[in-house]
């Protein structure tokens, strides 16, 4: 009876003013005022992420590279993209054999983005890929590396892009690389 008495005793500050409820009416209230603040918190979540919500796939293909001005000393070489972003190799091409300072490869490689519209809509958005040109390791045998925003080709058909090799190469060595955007 104790403990009757104290729930119908509990009281709700309301407005400023303390009102007397009985049990099942501070449970509904409480369960009430639980679900209000689910909806509110649910409103302001969907409204901050909903430019997120649906993102779009982006395909590039890269193809028709060529390294040039390479200087001797460079036997067979080969072309990785990897992901500023994670430090993930993406693709990378076999080994060519270096002619006449000029390396060619055939091959044909594919890099997708997840992008949502709020992004592409964002002139500061960057998406970073860098292309790696390399005879061996990473380490000791790397010609160079260019690095390419896609951000910037987004929404041309195709493109040519002629990238310096830096940070390795010391002869100034370009890499030449088509790419062809697909939403």
């Amino acid at each position: 009876m104790l403990h009757a008495s104290l729930v119908l005793l509990s009281s709700v500050q309301h407005f400023g003013t303390i009102m007397a409820m009985s049990s099942d009416e501070a449970y509904h209230e409480n369960e009430r005022q639980l679900k209000d603040r689910k909806e509110k918190r649910m409103l302001y979540r969907s409204g901050r992420n909903s430019r997120d919500k649906f993102p779009e796939r982006l395909d590039f293909k890269f193809y028709d590279f060529k390294a040039l001005e390479i200087e001797k000393g460079w036997n067979q070489l080969f072309v990785s993209i990897v992901s500023i972003e994670t430090g993930e190799t993406i693709a990378k091409s076999n080994k060519v054999l270096v002619k006449n300072g000029v390396c060619d490869w055939e091959e044909t490689m594919l890099s997708s983005i997840w992008i949502s519209d709020y992004s592409l809509q964002d002139s500061n958005q960057s998406f970073l890929l860098k292309l790696l040109v390399a005879m061996g390791s990473p380490r000791f045998g790397t010609l160079g590396e260019a690095t390419i925003n896609l951000a910037n080709y987004i929404g041309q058909e195709t493109f040519t892009a002629s990238l310096p090799l830096i940070q390795h190469s010391s002869c100034g060595a370009i890499l030449q690389v088509r790419l062809k955007f697909s939403a």
